[in-house]
């Protein structure tokens, strides 16, 4: 399927949004073509979406294609972008040596680009699965092989993870440490999607640097990917090539998920912080388990507070 660029404004839009950018771009030469294969050398990658790299971006600046166009949401990764519009159609420019644009290849893309999700064959689908037979547009897209409408997009350091509106999610770009789910570290420069989930419908979607957090509609959450600071929050520091059930997590109601580089954050529905991460070596094997599975968090500065959704880092809170 042909890439669609996103030239120039939509004849019709419910409202005017404008899409900036702003920090560092990259180092290369003051011109390069709209594309440009990856190669040796310093940062070549066009992570703020326009073709003219010389120089960095101090203040915000508008994308040019996105001037005029109504943007529901904008993910950042290690070096690239991606973007959700208010139709549901998903674009991504940028870094793209490890394929995290989703495009097909590894080339770096100045342009903002669309990506294409889409569905798994009908033979992949387990029979009962919530999220594509409850869903109409789902199932349709299965048999025509229309891309699924996008609902929710998160950037790891080297990789992309999806939630379509129907509740499937897809991953692509650098598998290293399993972080894309499908039981291996290859690099997809594709959409996947992680059929281990195919029979659990996502409501929610997030990525550190080197993995991912998915919460489903059974109240479970889900973690894959680098684990070597015990960020999975499964009991150990061992990476997960598969979506893995957190225990300690499922039935508790959470509410909103967040990752950082090395740790991770859940919010549950009556303002619980739960954290998952190593804080220490040389424990003693209960009590590094305990610092590897998901802690509920308690501390004197919070209270009377309660949690409405978290950041990796930084929790939102409300009194």
């Amino acid at each position: 399927m042909a890439p669609y660029y996103l030239d120039g404004p939509p004849t019709e839009t419910k409202h005017k949004v404008l899409l900036h950018f702003w920090l560092r771009p990259a180092r290369q030469a003051l011109w390069r073509p709209r594309t440009a294969r990856y190669g040796p050398g310093p940062c070549q990658n066009y992570r703020l979406g326009r073709a003219f790299v010389g120089t960095d971006a101090r203040v915000p600046e508008k994308v040019r294609g996105f001037e005029g166009v109504a943007v529901r949401q904008a993910a950042c990764g290690g070096g690239h972008t991606t973007v959700v519009l208010e139709d549901d159609r998903l674009f991504s420019f940028g870094y793209s040596q490890y394929g995290q644009l989703g495009l097909g290849d590894r080339t770096d893309m100045c342009d903002p680009t669309q990506v294409y999700l889409i569905p798994p064959s009908i033979d992949a689908v387990p029979v009962g699965h919530s999220g594509m037979v409850a869903a109409p547009e789902a199932a349709a897209a299965v048999v025509t092989g229309d891309p699924l409408p996008v609902a929710e997009v998160c950037c790891g350091r080297y990789h992309t993870i999806a939630r379509t509106k129907s509740g499937l999610v897809f991953t692509w770009g650098g598998g290293k440490n399993g972080r894309l789910g499908h039981g291996d570290e290859k690099i997809r420069a594709q959409p996947a999607c992680v059929e281990a989930l195919l029979r659990h419908k996502a409501v929610s979607v997030t990525a550190g640097h080197h993995n991912n957090l998915v919460l489903t509609e059974s109240d479970e959450v889900w973690s894959w990917g680098w684990g070597a600071h015990g960020q999975l929050g499964l009991g150990d520091t061992q990476d997960r090539e598969l979506p893995t059930v957190i225990p300690e997590l499922s039935g508790q109601g959470v509410v909103s998920l967040s990752c950082g580089d090395r740790h991770s954050f859940a919010v549950t529905r009556d303002g619980r912080v739960s954290v998952g991460v190593r804080t220490s070596s040389g424990n003693s094997d209960a009590a590094a388990r305990a610092t590897r599975c998901c802690l509920h968090v308690s501390s004197p500065a919070l209270t009377g507070w309660s949690s409405r959704s978290s950041r990796a880092g930084t929790a939102i809170l409300q009194r």
